[in-house]
């Protein structure tokens, strides 16, 4: 492995992990949020907020035109040619095109919501959409800020912003809600909390990054071959990513709105209440998938050093993902019980039913994304996107309609399969991306044996909810990181990367230091006796 790839994945790791604290930490503050706000309104008006939320979450997907996508690229490859003046030159026109045009859209969201209320079959939720898009505006310059700390690897400001934003909101929502505001309240809190989170990112970006390259791009005024950056060449590189970007979250956005079309918000409320346990799921996958397009961007004129990264992101993805996934689908009686009470008494099939998407992360699905994007292909993921999108709504109509809440999940997890098939033959055919399916299919082998005393434990129903889960994840842990090197789904070679891609991380490796001491014995003696 070269000096060069080596340093992209010691920076990937160390970003990835910053990000991941980062997120873990604001999606327990977010978690506790959420489960607090849908006790407190309980299904039906969870059900209302939910869906009056959607609209401007779905609009926000339209402001973007590729930006945040361009300025992660050029500021990555651009940083890693020292030209910090066109750095700082991409960051001035990302955030100012988006501030702008995220004001126009709140103004035309604000005076339309009447006809935007009438559109989805809620005209009394007119007032609620007024007031939630008021979040276009900060929600986008959050986003655009937490773009600019990923590309410039300060993922530590992404962590900081993002667990301000859920530390408000978890604190301030409740209480508003608690207050008698009801769903005013709920949409009120989640409203300030961006609007205090977008002010403070927007400061760190100026102060913190932007400032520090133009004073730096001053004192190196005498560098020649400066790239010439203008918006109409970030727009020009963004747009495909944006309509990719578009699809991606009108396909998470729509089902709510689908939802209203076919169902009562009694049961839009068990629903939107068990995807609230992807949070974590969201937080690690989103932390992978964010730090890797700076990572592939970097090396995007090296295909072969790409491969490598393609390789080892879906395997350490797959390793953590799947039996993360298995937890929550053995236990999600439980979880639900513990976290929501008796009264969400859909949720639990609603979620077993739904994280079931993340099993098929061993194909690739969250690293094909940030592959094609960062090696400059974005019709790619345009491909990709489409195709769930398009399979997706050719589903989720008659499904929803014949099946409820389970039919739109049947569509999402079917359409998601197709489209990581396809994006899987793409990557294979066009860019020679071949996984390690032997040991991929291993780590699924460990993690599905380690579900089965976990559904022993849960199935029994001897404890309390807490002290079963407790009990055990512990159990499953310790079945599956045994698993995992006797039956062959660890390496030494990979211990030894991960182990020194750690190495400067002092808390992951004060934590995973056992953990790797343990897998390494048992990888010993698993080819101690293979050899007898």
């Amino acid at each position: 492995m070269s000096d060069d790839l080596s340093n992209v994945i010691s920076s990937t790791t160390r970003g990835i992990f910053y990000l991941a604290t980062g997120n873990v930490v604001a999606t327990l503050a977010q978690a506790v949020a959420v489960f607090i706000i849908a006790r407190l309104l309980g299904p039906e008006l969870y059900g209302v907020y939910t869906v009056a939320l959607s609209v401007p979450l779905l609009i926000i997907a339209f402001i973007g035109f590729g930006i945040d996508e361009s300025m992660v690229r050029f500021s990555a490859n651009l940083r890693e040619k020292g030209e910090n003046q066109a750095v700082a030159k991409v960051i001035r026109l990302g955030i100012t095109f988006k501030a702008l045009i995220a004001i126009v859209v709140f103004i035309i969201c604000f005076l339309l919501s009447d006809y935007i209320a009438i559109a989805i079959s809620r005209p009394d939720y007119s007032f609620y959409i007024g007031l939630a898009s008021v979040v276009i505006v900060f929600q986008g310059i959050f986003y655009s800020a937490d773009t600019v700390f990923v590309s410039l690897d300060r993922t530590e400001y992404s962590a900081l912003t993002a667990n301000i934003q859920a530390i408000i909101k978890t604190l301030l929502t409740p209480l508003l809600i608690v207050a008698g505001l009801s769903v005013i309240g709920a949409i009120t809190g989640f409203t300030i909390s961006y609007v205090v989170a977008g002010l403070l990112g927007g400061g760190l970006v100026f102060i913190k990054l932007y400032a520090p390259l133009k004073n730096l791009a001053h004192k190196n005024s005498g560098v020649q071959n400066q790239t010439s950056v203008s918006l109409r060449s970030m727009l020009k590189y963004g747009f495909p990513i944006y309509i990719a970007v578009l699809l991606a979250s009108a396909y998470a956005q729509l089902q709510p709105i689908i939802l209203s079309f076919f169902t009562l918000d009694l049961p839009i409320g068990n629903f939107k209440a068990a995807t609230n346990f992807g949070l974590p799921m969201v937080a690690l996958s989103g932390s992978i998938t964010t730090v890797l397009f700076p990572a592939f961007s970097k090396i995007n004129s090296n295909i072969n050093q790409a491969r490598i990264v393609f390789k080892l992101a879906t395997k350490y993805a797959t390793l953590i993902l799947v039996p993360v996934s298995l937890v929550v689908i053995v236990l999600s009686s439980n979880l639900v019980e513990l976290v929501y009470g008796e009264s969400f008494t859909q949720a639990p099939f609603f979620l077993s039913f739904y994280i079931m998407t993340y099993l098929l992360v061993g194909l690739g699905s969250l690293v094909q994304n940030s592959f094609f994007n960062g090696i400059g292909e974005t019709m790619m993921s345009v491909k990709v996107n489409l195709v769930r999108f398009v399979v997706f709504i050719g589903l989720a109509l008659p499904l929803t309609q014949a099946y409820s809440v389970s039919g739109l999940i049947g569509a999402i997890l079917v359409s998601t399969l197709i489209a990581t098939m396809f994006g899987a033959y793409i990557a294979k055919n066009r860019f020679g991306i071949t996984l390690d399916y032997r040991r991929i299919f291993l780590v699924y082998v460990a993690a599905f044996i380690s579900a089965v005393p976990l559904f022993f434990i849960a199935s029994l129903n001897l404890f309390p909810s807490l002290v079963t889960i407790f009990l055990g994840v512990s159990i499953y842990l310790l079945v599956y990181l045994t698993l995992l090197p006797i039956l062959g789904a660890l390496s030494k070679s990979e211990l030894a990367n991960f182990r020194i891609n750690i190495e400067k991380i002092r808390f992951l490796k004060f934590i995973m230091g056992p953990i790797l001491k343990y897998e390494n014995k048992l990888v010993d003696y698993a080819q101690k006796s293979n050899g007898a």
